[in-house]
């Protein structure tokens, strides 16, 4: 996948937004990543209540920050991250009807943006998962939208957390999977696009899977019901058994995914 670039991504995004205003001046021969959280840190601070227009294009600027190129260190990583969940202390993302809005004004800036990639998604929902509880719906979500590119059976109208047994039963309906010839040697791009697809598909599942079963008490506290939170053995069995197949579907000797499918089914396991 193409890497995004700061000023190819983020700048075009910034000056279509009321964000200009904050990301005007910048030294080029200074860290862009600092520079850029340093007006990001100017715009959250203080703010006690914002509207939805001003919360858009913040949310999905933070979003295409997260995702943009860097060489730097694992602290600009972190720095990214704490901006995101100061982000989210400071506006309504739990209510289902709000975060039904900001996911679909969020996939609209991204696809504006051409970063609305299944691989950007699921980074996304990662940061903003381990961002605070209060970050889980809107990842969820995210995860929810990959799956429905993915399996046709899944139908995505609201953006907000469903039952896992609609996962169960839209797995059950794709079809069988042919085996790929993945053949000996370097995969070439339509192959390696193929298997990223694989990867992403099952991260996916297994994320949403460790969010769901995870300890939501601060979400049942806000009126999440508890179903939402919950699985059945045999939907359990069936997950499993899906997630084996998939791992067939790996080509020979490509250790690094085949040992990461392997982990994560592991973790799956744990889990239900």
């Amino acid at each position: 996948m193409r890497a995004l670039n700061v000023r190819r991504l983020l700048y075009p995004f910034v000056k279509r937004t009321f964000l200009a205003q904050f990301m005007k001046y910048y030294n080029g021969n200074g860290n862009i990543i600092k520079q850029v959280a340093r007006n990001f840190s100017i715009q959250l601070r203080g703010s006690a209540f914002w509207d939805l227009d001003t919360v858009h294009p913040m949310l999905a600027g933070l979003c295409i920050f997260i995702l943009v190129e860097h060489k730097g260190t694992d602290l600009e990583r972190k720095l990214r991250t704490k901006l995101m969940n100061r982000f989210l202390n400071v506006i309504e993302c739990v209510h289902p009807m709000t975060v039904h809005i900001l996911v679909e004004k969020l996939l609209t800036d991204l696809e504006e943006s051409d970063a609305c990639q299944e691989q950007n998604l699921f980074i996304l929902a990662s940061v903003l998962s381990k961002c605070s509880w209060r970050g889980r719906p809107l990842a969820v979500c995210l995860l929810w939208e990959i799956l429905s590119r993915r399996m046709p059976a899944l139908e995505v109208t609201m953006h907000r957390y469903r039952e896992l047994e609609e996962l169960v039963k839209a797995v059950d309906k794709l079809p069988t999977r042919e085996r790929i010839n993945w053949g000996e040697d370097i995969l070439d791009e339509a192959k390696q696009e193929k298997l990223d697809g694989l990867s992403t598909l099952v991260e996916s599942v297994e994320l949403l899977i460790r969010l769901i079963m995870c300890d939501n008490k601060e979400l049942l506290e806000a009126g999440y019901p508890e179903h939402f939170f919950q699985i059945s053995q045999s939907n359990a069995i069936s997950l499993k058994s899906w997630f084996l197949e998939v791992t067939e579907q790996m080509p020979l000797g490509y250790c690094e995914n085949s040992e990461k499918l392997t982990t994560i089914i592991d973790n799956m396991m744990s889990i239900i």
